[in-house]
């Protein structure tokens, strides 16, 4: 895509990922309109998505409404739409039942895994290329009603497994950048369950142990009720343990802790500028995030 041209971007769904989106384009200078019913927002709105891609005919397009919702927004840019670039929010799908993945141009189409541009995921690996990773473990907490403070979490797609929901789906964030770091996953097992008393249709809490073809253990640790909220990588190799905290931009490396200054928002930005100019050279093809579902639906429950 040409950088001399402004850009026409158009976000499907208005929640708080939706609204990131937008506010991060409009900052990067796009034309930017929004498909809601939500009559509070700031942005050009229209109320179906078939005739904001026939009246704004925008040139990017990204689908950020509930996960479940996904396939029926993908099926309506794909014959509204041809040949446009599109972003599909994280995860995919909620699931692959009935889904012909084929008919899809996967070339111009990438799913919104945007801790791949993380600058402690880049830091690993450049740490690849000097040290043999041995063994990690990986944590995710945060209490789900703390998510979205001015919403019911009981009303919430992440409270509903049939609507996208769920601790696996919920933070496949991890997933989609152990298979990068580590190649293919040649074992797996968790077990899964709902552990707490939180008002929700879905597991809260998986734990599971990996093995990859470039590290040989891996555990995780993901749920949906640590009131701490923690997000942490915890990698050995024969010199040197690093953790990495995500929440408070934190690398201890033995008995050194450096901080550093990282705004999130920045590995939106970066996501979108290497999907407009750069192919999506990094970013989660469409394939990618299609196999990152397959892993996690294939994944042995013990």
């Amino acid at each position: 895509m040409l950088k001399s041209k402004k850009i026409k971007s158009l976000v499907i769904g208005a929640g708080s990922i939706g609204l990131r989106h937008i506010n991060i384009l409009e900052g990067l200078g796009h034309n930017t309109a929004l498909v809601t019913k939500r009559k509070d927002v700031d942005f050009t709105t229209y109320l179906k998505t078939e005739c904001a891609l026939k009246s704004f005919d925008p040139d990017y397009i990204i689908i950020a409404n509930e996960t479940y919702k996904h396939i029926n927004e993908l099926e309506q840019v794909h014959k509204f739409s041809k040949n446009k670039i599109i972003l599909v929010e994280k995860p995919i799908f909620n699931n692959l039942n009935n889904i012909d993945t084929s008919k899809f141009s996967k070339n111009n189409i990438f799913v919104g895994y945007n801790l791949r541009y993380h600058f402690f995921i880049k830091f690993i690996q450049k740490l690849q290329l000097k040290e043999n990773i041995l063994s990690g473990n990986i944590y995710v907490g945060q209490y789900l009603p703390d998510w979205r403070p001015n919403r019911d979490y009981k009303l919430s797609y992440s409270a509903d497994t049939a609507k996208g929901g769920g601790v696996l789906l919920e933070l496949s964030h991890e997933f989609d950048y152990l298979l990068l770091l580590f190649g293919k996953c040649i074992k797996s097992f968790l077990l899964i369950d709902k552990l707490s008393d939180l008002k929700i249709n879905c597991n809260d809490s998986v734990v599971g142990i990996l093995k990859f073809e470039q590290c040989k253990q891996i555990s995780y640790n993901f749920n949906l009720i640590d009131k701490l909220s923690r997000r942490e990588i915890i990698l050995n190799t024969n010199y040197n343990t690093y953790k990495f905290d995500l929440v408070n931009n934190i690398i201890s490396t033995n008995n050194n802790n450096k901080k550093y200054d990282l705004n999130i928002n920045e590995t939106y930005k970066d996501m979108h500028l290497d999907i407009l100019y750069n192919k999506g050279k990094n970013a989660c093809s469409f394939q990618k995030g299609v196999e990152v579902l397959n892993f996690i639906n294939e994944t042995k429950v013990l």
